[in-house]
């Protein structure tokens, strides 16, 4: 009996790995997308736990390679061919490894920010292999030859309207060269690649812990107590450093780790911002209208061009603030008188 049971189950769980990493495939296949395939197997580590996720990691790398096989067969060389195919499934065995540490039960249970910033670490060094495919000259070669491609087609599809905006347009496109978009692309890429892993990882970490509980969201990040280390005051300032010197002169990958590092930093200040606010909400006894109202003019300035510098150096200096100014003390002053009271 037990042993059926147990039979049952197991087949039950390898069904549903397989329900949640064809969904995780379809999303990493579908091009804008992508940035949320991690999501479902998220869903199927709070639901399954550990074991489901690396079965299902395991789907969806056999899966993506053979997907990538079929996608090449039209390239011309076995060199060209090799390279695209190991980069795409290398690129994909880090961001789940790094999902699947994040998500193990680590002894001592630590922080999901030290893990998080631990992934990112390992991310650098072991990607390095992939960023030298990427910097390959069969590799570039490629890529230019696929751009100026798309430009040869957009020219073509704009000059043959009667529009005048149109062929103004397709006259512009005749002046860039695939050089200058190829360096446009890689620069913006290799400046946030950390980054946008940081995202991808802790975003499905967070979508995936969020419940609803009668009527209400609940998560397993609270702003109110999130908290930043200190040492990376540190970190920010010479991040911050590095790209101000990349931006008078190019100090090549440097530069660009300078980027990704301050753009996650800069991040977790900001998360520390909104989270003060919160606290100031509370402390304050702002009501649930007001509260709203107040984020959503922080989202309105964010759309506008330029005042959106304003709330994107504001929040996280509020974030940064808490050096020097203790919130949770305050709050907690409150909750002490409320009791006394």
């Amino acid at each position: 009996m037990d042993a059926e049971y147990f039979s049952d189950s197991f087949r039950k769980i390898k069904k549903e790995a397989i329900l949640f990493s064809l969904f995780s495939i379809l999303l990493y296949q579908s091009g804008y997308f992508f940035i949320f395939f991690l999501i479902p197997l998220q869903f199927l580590r709070n639901k399954k736990g550990f074991l489901p996720i690396i079965h299902a990691a395991i789907i969806v790398i056999a899966i993506t390679l053979i997907v990538a096989f079929f996608k090449t067969r039209g390239l011309g060389t076995f060199a060209l061919r090799s390279t695209i195919i190991i980069s795409e499934v290398l690129v994909l065995i880090i961001m789940l490894l790094g999902f699947l540490y994040i998500n193990y039960n680590w002894p001592g249970n630590p922080r999901m920010l030290k893990k998080l910033l631990i992934v990112i670490t390992g991310a650098f060094l072991i990607g390095i292999p992939a960023l030298l495919i990427y910097n390959s000259a069969v590799f570039q070669n490629f890529y230019k030859s696929q751009i100026a491609i798309t430009l040869e087609v957009m020219v073509r599809a704009f000059s043959q309207t009667q529009s005048s905006d149109a062929l103004d347009f397709a006259a512009m496109l005749k002046t860039v060269d695939a050089e200058t978009v190829y360096n446009i692309i890689k620069r913006a890429i290799l400046r946030s690649y950390l980054f946008l892993y940081f995202i991808m990882l802790s975003g499905s970490w967070w979508i995936g812990s969020i419940k609803i509980i009668n009527g209400k969201w609940n998560s397993r990040l609270n702003l109110k107590d999130f908290s930043v280390p200190e040492f990376m005051l540190w970190s920010l300032i010479i991040a911050l450093t590095t790209v101000v010197i990349d931006y008078k002169i190019n100090i090549g990958f440097l530069g660009y780790i300078g980027w990704n590092i301050l753009l996650i930093i800069v991040t977790l200040y900001g998360l520390r911002g909104i989270g003060i606010i919160q606290t100031l909400f509370v402390v304050r006894n702002i009501p649930r209208f007001f509260r709203v109202l107040i984020f959503a003019s922080i989202m309105l300035l964010l759309m506008q061009p330029g005042l959106r510098y304003i709330v994107l150096i504001a929040v996280p200096g509020l974030g940064v603030s808490e050096i020097w100014i203790n919130y949770k003390n305050i709050r907690e002053k409150k909750y002490d008188n409320e009791g006394n009271s």
